[in-house]
Formats: C-alpha cells, sequence, structure tokens
C-alpha cells in the first residue's frame, strides 16, 4: 500500500502548504498522510489523462458444424381421432361437424389431445374434445377457451357412450 498526500489550497511563497497530524508549528510546509488521494510523488495537478475504457475482446464465432440430415420416423397414431370410450356418460365440446372424415395428419389431432371421432347418421363426421360431468363446466370451458376458434361449436351430452338427444 503506498502513502498518500493530501494538498490543501493555501498557498506559502508559492509552494503549497501541508499539515502533518499532531504537529503545531504552521510556518514550514507539513504533510498530512491519507489513504485514497494522491500518490506520494504525483504532483500533477491541473493536468488530465485520458483514459480508454476497457472492452472485452469480441467473442469469436463458432466454427460451422455441418449436421448430417437424419431420416426420423413420427408414429402417425399419436395423431389422429380416438373413439369414444365406451359407456361413456358426461358432456364433450363438438368443435367440428363435417360432410367428410378427417385425414389422420390434420392438424385439429396435433393442436389439441384425445379428439373423439364420431359417424354421424346421415354420413356427417363429429369431432368432439374433452370429458365433463357437468353440462356448465363443458359451456364455461367451450367460451373460455375454444369458441373463438370453434364459433360453431357445441355442448354434446352423453349416455352410456351414444349422443342424447339429437345426433
Amino acid at each position: 500500500m503506498s502513502k498518500i498526500v493530501l494538498y490543501l489550497g493555501i498557498l506559502t511563497i508559492g509552494a503549497p502548504l501541508l499539515f502533518q497530524p499532531g504537529s503545531t508549528a504552521h510556518s514550514a510546509p507539513m504533510r498530512l498522510l491519507y489513504l485514497d488521494t494522491l500518490p506520494l510523488g504525483d504532483q500533477g495537478f491541473g493536468e488530465e489523462e485520458e483514459i480508454a475504457p476497457s472492452r472485452p475482446a469480441a467473442p469469436k464465432p463458432p466454427k460451422a458444424r455441418v449436421i448430417p440430415v437424419r431420416p426420423v420416423r413420427v408414429d402417425s397414431t399419436a395423431f389422429g381421432a380416438q373413439g369414444l370410450p365406451n359407456g361413456f356418460t358426461g358432456y364433450r365440446i363438438q368443435v367440428l361437424r363435417i360432410g367428410r372424415q378427417l385425414p389422420a395428419g390434420h392438424s385439429l389431432f396435433a393442436q389439441h389431445g384425445q379428439v373423439v371421432e364420431e359417424k354421424l347418421p346421415g354420413g356427417e363426421w363429429a369431432y368432439t374434445l374433452g370429458r365433463f360431468a357437468e353440462r356448465a363446466d363443458a359451456l364455461s370451458f367451450f367460451k373460455q377457451f375454444l369458441q373463438a376458434a370453434y364459433p360453431e361449436g357445441e355442448v354434446i351430452k352423453y349416455e352410456n357412450g351414444a349422443r342424447a338427444g339429437r345426433p
């Protein structure tokens, strides 16, 4: 650790007057020792030194790697329609009712899990989601999460694995 001198702004015959603790004589220059001011020997008052900020070195870009293309087998049975569980009693949300069957890779099956596909009398196909014990719960879920995407959707009641009421 180096000794530091604090210069006070009183001048005696053109030289700074320095005070040293414990001294009573004020006619001769004295030194006051401190840490954290000016190092001894540094008399550069009024001079400015420009210091460039240090900057970290720019990171080097990673070396290019070629990743080989490998075909991946996909289990297409994970995406596709399921059948209605045997004896299901409760409510489901019908999101789509159309005159043709959807292909197994249709986006509806990827967007929603456990989509049930039903062939209705008259040749139409219905696609339903969810399993609800109460109609109010099914209706609330539909309004909150599905109605914006499927405005024609509706809640359907099932009894013992079949549609109750209109098909």
